[in-house]
């Protein structure tokens, strides 16, 4: 109400909900009154890729004899051409060609009309230079999708060299010929530039020779950047068991992952991704990184499921900025080592990385990769820090000491970011970062088995000048667990609350005002909140005769009668209030001069909900609050809270004397989740 909304989408709306209302079931083909007075059908007959890119690059008059335009040079009217043409032509083609599309009734249709590609293509027909070189392309790779819109799955064909084509079907790869692959119903249609890369059997029949060649590896972006990724499925090494007798042999390296980054075409390399394929009881890869030709001129560097270890000749990398380290082993010590080589480092991620005791590499097996803390990092110039741990009982479950056995600690003066995910440890900043503006912090994986768990308030104590909060939790309890108190953030100004509660918890509301009462500045809040599983409330609604359902038509037949007013009150007083003991004689800043937009989503399982009393109390005690959005599952319509917190603000203000806000307030209904642009 009150909103200026799209005509187009209106009609739109009213027209799919009359389509709904008026189609009979039981009618064979389904036609409505709707579609037969609005339906209609466009056909493309469009059936060949280059017949479509002449259409798409036509020339087109402007203009016509009655409509003719202004010519600005000789003031005449006259016709005038529009083409669209390519103008820089990449080294990949990729077409997308139509094969979904939605009907006026809402539904998916598959389009199943054959398109004719060829496996060769010219682009100087279409190109703003026609008469430039290097325009010819190769057919590559094609994909199909199987199956029915809502559900099937996609096949690829890829080309392997000039006369070899293969079916990829999950894991089920089948040679077959060019004929076929080009009679496929293709969805997506991949070419490559000819000349510009060399064909995979090439490569691989070079890997079998033992004569790499880093020159047609390595495939220079431009002056100053070279990428290279190497996935070592090929790395060879022996299958090896966990309890088999042979599991200390040393691994079989063939070299050639050594071969291209000691190769001096890599002298030039900025980005390095080495991601060692992952195979059970298989031992992770030892990457060459002390000699790296590209050393100097690295910025990022990504290694997943390696193992590093010290080396004779040091490590140093003085233009890294960006590194990454998942599922990798270092010697207890070594990360602050590589840490140190990299001084300027601003963004650090590391997920699952474990620490080795000083003791020789051979008598590990992977599957003892599985702890991560104490962890102690030093790292002066990070401002963005990605820290995702999963830890199990085998490590923390022997240390008793929260101290010393499950602690992290962070010397980051000029942090700015931190994202926290896996178990609830004791976080600590050693130094203070005055630049923090946003912690992200996911205790969701924390095990209760476990020794040493920490309390949110704990996990928060050295992150209080934070000026963004993201908190999941397992359970909003745990914020007044323990007698632990929550550190005020006098920064904070936007606070995000992802978590379960428990039924009828007197805590759940007391952990939300000890959340309020620590946001002195806060504008903004978002709440995320949902009933954990309760037995007693799931046998309540068993026992309910005609469950949810059955009830809202008892409340349906008890409130029509009534007058709208009366009708009115009696659905306001359904939700009780927030317990005055948690709220009197409690000071909450951000409610009397800050807060200013609250959004509440969660799926309501009763009308006098703790999410429905919550926002009961924001709305009536929110002084200067201006939006409220809200998403609250399916129910009765009157019962949505978007018909409520309006009423209930302004006869809570009517009632303390206080000028009315109808005009600056608004409220919203969600239809979707909120997402962070950061995640």
């Amino acid at each position: 109400m009150g909103q200026q909304e799209d005509a187009h989408e209106f009609l739109s709306c009213l027209l799919e909900n009359l389509q709904k209302c008026t189609l009979d079931p039981k009618s064979i083909d389904g036609e409505s009154i709707v579609e037969q007075v609005f339906g209609g059908r466009l056909k493309s007959l469009v059936d060949d890729l280059v017949a479509a890119l002449e259409s798409f690059t036509k020339v087109e008059q402007l203009g016509d004899a009655e409509n003719k335009l202004n010519c600005e040079n000789c003031n005449g009217q006259v016709w005038k051409d529009n083409q669209l043409v390519l103008d820089k032509a990449p080294d990949v083609l990729a077409f997308q060609l139509k094969r979904f599309t939605v009907t006026h009734d809402g539904y998916i249709e598959k389009i199943d009309k054959h398109v004719e590609y060829p496996s060769q293509l010219d682009l100087q027909l279409f190109h703003s230079n026609p008469g430039k070189e290097g325009l010819q392309y190769d057919l590559y790779g094609v994909v199909k999708h199987f199956g029915l819109p809502n559900f099937g799955q996609y096949v690829c064909t890829i080309r392997s060299s000039p006369t070899s084509w293969h079916l990829m079907n999950d894991s089920l790869v089948d040679s077959i010929t060019k004929t076929s692959a080009l009679n496929q119903e293709a969805y997506l249609l991949f070419y490559v530039r000819q000349g510009m890369f060399p064909w995979f059997s090439s490569l691989l029949q070079e890997a079998n020779s033992g004569a790499p060649s880093a020159t047609k590896r390595m495939y220079p972006v431009n002056d100053h950047n070279v990428f290279a990724f190497e996935n070592l499925g090929a790395y060879r090494r022996p299958d090896i068991g966990y309890y088999s007798r042979t599991r200390n042999a040393d691994p079989k390296d063939d070299s050639r992952v050594a071969w291209l980054l000691a190769d001096p075409a890599s002298s030039r390399l900025e980005e390095l991704i080495i991601a060692c394929e992952h195979r059970i009881y298989e031992r992770q890869y030892f990457p060459p990184l002390a000699p790296l030709p590209c050393a100097a001129t690295l910025r990022v560097l990504e290694l997943d499921r390696c193992y590093l270890q010290p080396t004779s000749r040091g490590l140093a990398f003085p233009r890294l900025t960006d590194l990454t380290l998942r599922d990798c082993t270092l010697l207890e010590g070594y990360l602050q080592d590589v840490v140190d080589a990299a001084p300027a480092v601003t963004s650090l991620t590391l997920v699952n990385v474990s620490h080795k005791p000083p003791v020789a590499a051979k008598d590990f097996n992977y599957m003892s990769n599985c702890f991560g803390v104490p962890l102690r990092l030093r790292c002066p110039m990070v401002t963005a820090l990605v820290l995702r741990i999963y830890l199990s009982k085998h490590r923390i479950g022997t240390e008793r000491s929260t101290d010393v056995g499950s602690s992290i600690e962070l010397d980051m003066p000029n942090l700015r970011s931190f994202l926290y995910q896996g178990y609830a440890v004791k976080l600590l900043l050693t130094s203070p970062a005055l630049g923090l503006s946003r912690v992200d912090l996911d205790d969701t994986h924390r095990k209760h088995y476990v020794h040493g768990y920490v309390p949110p308030p704990g996990m928060l104590t050295g992150f209080s000048s934070t000026r963004t909060l993201k908190l999941r939790l397992v359970s909003i309890e745990d914020i007044v667990a323990d007698g632990v108190i929550l550190p005020t953030f006098p920064n904070l100004e936007l606070l995000e609350l992802d978590g379960k509660y428990g039924y009828r918890n007197r805590k759940t509301a007391e952990a939300v005002v000890r959340l309020l009462r620590s946001c002195p500045a806060m504008s903004e809040l978002r709440l995320r909140l949902d009933m954990q599983y309760d037995y007693f409330y799931e046998q309540k609604i068993k026992d309910q005769a005609g469950g949810p359902f059955g009830e809202s038509m008892d409340r349906f037949e008890r409130l029509a009668p009534m007058s709208a007013a009366r009708r009115c009150a009696v659905e306001l007083d359904e939700v009780s209030e927030i317990p005055s003991a948690l709220t009197n004689n409690c000071a909450f800043s951000c409610l009397e001069n800050s807060l200013r937009k609250v959004t509440l989503q969660f799926t309501a399982k009763e009308v006098n909900c703790f999410q429905a009393q919550l926002a009961k109390f924001l709305v009536e005690n929110a002084m200067v609050l201006e939006e409220m959005h809200i998403e609250d599952g399916s129910q009765f319509w009157p019962d949505h809270l978007c018909n409520k917190v309006a009423r209930w603000r302004a006869e809570s203000f009517k009632r303390k004397n206080l000028p009315d806000t109808a005009a600056s307030f608004r409220v919203y209904q969600l239809a979707n989740h909120v997402v962070d642009s950061k995640e």
